[in-house]
C-alpha cells in the first residue's frame, strides 16, 4: 500500500511550546507557518527530531521589541532545541528537501546548522515585513508578499530540476519508491541521481527516502493509530522490529516511549 506523506509540525515545538497553532499553507514552497512563544524566563528546551525540512523562525523579545530570525537547517539527529524565554516565535516551514532563496544560502550547507539571517539584506526585508504586524494572520500575509518578490527572479538550473523531480516522486510514494523506479522514470542511473542529489539536497536519495518513511510514521503514530504492524506497512518497513529501530535511530526514542513522552506534556492531544 502506497502511503503519501504527511505534512507534519515539528512535534517537540507542537507539544512543549505554549500557545502553538498552525496553518497549512501548500503554495512556494512552503508546507505551512506556525507560532508558539516562551512565556517563562528560562529558555525553553524543546525535543527535536531528525527531518528533511527547513525551517525560518522570526522571533520578538516581550520586553524589549527586538526582532530577528534564524534559518534552522535540516536536523541530522534528534537534539534539544533551546528557545529564549519571554519570546515570540512565528514560524515558516518548508517542504521536505524545497531550498528556499534565501540569500546564498544553499541546502547541503546548512544540514545540522542554525544560522543568524539578520544580517542578510535580502532576509532584512522579510524581517521588517513579518515585524509590521505581530498578529499571526498579518504575519502569513506579509511574509508572503515579500517572499514572493524575493524569489520570483529565480530560475532553476536542469540538475535541480531534477532534483526537485526526485522530491516529488518521493513525497508522493516514499513507502515504495526504490533507485530502480527511480532510474525507469528518470532515465538516469542511480550514480548520477545520487551524485547530483548529494550536490544540491546534501543526502543521498535513499536516505533522504528512509527520513521521510520516518516522519510519516511518526506523524501516523502521534494521530492516533495504535497498530504499529500496520504503520510499518503502510510506510515501506519489512516488519515491526525494522521500523522500530529506524524509529529510535531518526526520533531518538521507541514510538512507545516517544508518545509517552509526549503525552506528559499534553495527553488530550494523543490516544
Amino acid at each position: 500500500m502506497t502511503q503519501e506523506i504527511l505534512i507534519s509540525e515539528q512535534p517537540g515545538i507542537a507539544f512543549f511550546s505554549d500557545h502553538y497553532r498552525e496553518r497549512v499553507c501548500g503554495q512556494n514552497g512552503i508546507a505551512l507557518f506556525y507560532e508558539f512563544s516562551a512565556v517563562r524566563s528560562q529558555p525553553a528546551k524543546l525535543p527535536i527530531i531528525t527531518d528533511v525540512c527547513i525551517d525560518l523562525i522570526f522571533y520578538r523579545n516581550e520586553l524589549t521589541g527586538q526582532t530577528g530570525v534564524y534559518l534552522y537547517g535540516p536536523p541530522k539527529k534528534p537534539y534539544e532545541m533551546t528557545f529564549e524565554g519571554r519570546r515570540s516565535y512565528f514560524g515558516v516551514r518548508f517542504i521536505s528537501g524545497f531550498s528556499p532563496r534565501l540569500g546564498n544560502f544553499r541546502m547541503p550547507e546548512i544540514i545540522g546548522e542554525v544560522v543568524p539571517v539578520c544580517r542578510e539584506s535580502a532576509m532584512k526585508e522579510l524581517v521588517l515585513a513579518v515585524s509590521k504586524d505581530w498578529s499571526f494572520d498579518a504575519q502569513i500575509r506579509n511574509f508572503l508578499n515579500s517572499y514572493k518578490m524575493l524569489s520570483c527572479d529565480l530560475q532553476r538550473t536542469c540538475p535541480q530540476e531534477l532534483c526537485a523531480a526526485v522530491i516529488r516522486y518521493a513525497l508522493e510514494s516514499p513507502a515504495t519508491l526504490t533507485l530502480e523506479k527511480l532510474e525507469r522514470i528518470t532515465g538516469y542511473s542511480r550514480q548520477y541521481l545520487n551524485r547530483v542529489f548529494n550536490a544540491n539536497v546534501g543526502y543521498s536519495v535513499m536516505n533522504f527516502v528512509k527520513i521521510l518513511r520516518v516522519q510519516n510514521a511518526v506523524t501516523l503514530w502521534l494521530s492516533g493509530q495504535d497498530d504499529i504492524v500496520s504503520i510499518a506497512a503502510d510506510t515501506g518497513y519489512c516488519d515491526q522490529s525494522h521500523l522500530i529501530r529506524e524509529f529510535k535511530k531518526y526520533v531518538g526514542q521507541t514510538p512507545g516511549k516517544y508518545r509517552r513522552l509526549l503525552n506528559l506534556r499534553e495527553g488530550s492531544r494523543l490516544r
